[in-house]
């Protein structure tokens, strides 16, 4: 309801997307960066785009579509067989980065309806090594130099792997 926005743009129309709603550039039709809205498809719903460029073009490079799904350098969904929020996309590389202080924990989790399922984590000891927990509980660790570890349900280890010695250990902290 526009009677009831601080800020109101009108914008029209061109095929699917909507002009700027925000730009920035030289003038009012050579823009180098851009957020418009774009219509998403059923009804009224709409979404906003982030373009990026310069004064010859601008790119669309990041979406949030009317369910809040964010899509960087691709559309939210758009991967076959894949449901997800957040996708990330480049034709030369693409991630995400976690980067914490020397006294952190960086972490990855997954979550069913609310209740924690998987996560990856970073513990950041003297020795940094990457923790594959579920229900909150570590079943693999991996460390600097591939060493691993692997537990069962009371976090016992069951099997370990010294990559320096390329040895296996059953049932031992350590192969031998």
């Amino acid at each position: 309801d526009s009677s009831q926005a601080a800020i109101f743009i009108p914008a029209a129309s061109t095929s699917s997307y909507y002009q700027p709603l925000i730009g920035v550039g030289e003038n009012a039709t050579t823009f180098t960066a851009a957020i418009s809205s774009f219509d998403d498809g059923s009804g009224a719903a709409q979404g906003l785009a982030f373009h990026t460029g310069d004064t010859d073009a601008i790119t669309e490079r990041m979406r949030i579509d009317s369910s809040g799904n964010v899509g960087i350098g691709a559309s939210p969904g758009s991967y076959t067989g894949i449901q997800s929020n957040l996708e990330v996309n480049s034709a030369s590389h693409g991630g995400i980065a976690i980067n914490v202080g020397a006294a952190s924990l960086g972490m990855l989790a997954f979550a069913q309806n609310g209740t924690h399922r998987w996560s990856v984590e970073m513990q950041n000891s003297a020795t940094p090594y990457l923790a594959f927990n579920e229900d909150g509980d570590i079943r693999m660790t991996l460390a600097a130099g591939g060493d691993c570890q692997w537990y069962d349900t009371s976090e016992e280890i069951k099997m370990t792997w010294d990559a320096s010695a390329a040895s296996l250990g059953i049932g031992a902290e350590v192969p031998g």
